[in-house]
Order: structure tokens, then sequence, then C-alpha cells
């Protein structure tokens, strides 16, 4: 899917470590272009860190926001 994203950039906003060892929030902003429709999404990435690695990695943003800048969505 994210293949389908030209000129793919993430900008982070923050980032944050929670409480829980090894785990840490990044806000980010995604901006690229789909076809020829420039799109900007607010996300979250949860990192799982372990033994310096990433273990697991959780991206949410919000798909509503895509479908209506790529005008799928009212």
């Amino acid at each position: 899917f994210l293949a389908m994203f030209g000129e793919l950039r993430y900008t982070v906003d923050t980032i944050s470590a929670l409480d829980r060892v090894g785990e840490v929030v990044a806000r980010y902003r995604l901006t690229a272009t789909y076809g020829s429709m420039p799109i900007d999404i607010a996300g979250v990435m949860w990192f799982v860190v372990r033994d310096g690695k990433v273990a697991r990695r959780t991206d949410v943003w919000d798909s509503l926001t895509f479908l209506r800048q790529t005008g799928q969505a009212d």
C-alpha cells in the first residue's frame, strides 16, 4: 500500500518513552503524493525495543483523512 505513495516522508513531532521498559511512541506527520494528490496525515508509531533492536512496530494513522484528501470520502 505505501509503495503507491510518491515522495513519502515522515516528520517526527515528538518522541516519548513509556513507563514500560523498552516502549517508545513517536508522533509524526506523513506527507506524500497519491497519484497527483498531495496528502498530509498525522500518525503515531509505537515501538517495542529489545536488546537494542526494534522487536515490534505498530503504526496508526488517520485513514479517514487519507480518504478525504484523495477524494474517496466526504
